[in-house]
Formats: structure tokens, sequence, C-alpha cells
């Protein structure tokens, strides 16, 4: 994982989006993508391709819960 977008970080890693709970990245070096979950202590790394897959099922899961959700 990155640090903050000071100077510091290798150019090839650039943060993407940073929240109270998790964090995430891109290593263009690497070419994963990673995902802190700061609550849990969890760090996963997806390589992009898996990345684009896993995007895909998040999407879907939240277009289903939406449709559980507006069930209930």
């Amino acid at each position: 994982m990155s640090d903050d977008n000071d100077g510091s970080n290798e150019e090839h890693v650039v943060d993407l989006v940073i929240a109270e709970d998790f964090e995430s990245w891109y290593d263009s070096d690497a070419g994963v993508v990673g995902i802190s979950f700061l609550q849990d202590g969890v760090t996963k790394e997806i390589t992009k391709e898996d990345f684009r897959d896993f995007y895909k099922f998040m999407s879907q899961t939240y277009d289903e819960f939406l449709r559980a959700e507006d069930e209930d």
C-alpha cells in the first residue's frame, strides 16, 4: 500500500480512494489494485484483470441488494 501522495511514493503507485474505513490504490508496475479494510486490518491485492471481474460482481451485488431492500 502507498502513503499519501506527498512525493515519497514511487511513481507507479497511485492512491485511488481514501475513506475512513477503506483505502485503495493501484500499482501499475505490479498490475494490481489494493484494498485495505482498515478496521479489520485486512489488505487484499487483486490483479487488474481480476479487479475488472470483481467490479462487475460488486455492481451486480449492489443492484441485487437494492432490489432486496426495496422489497422489504
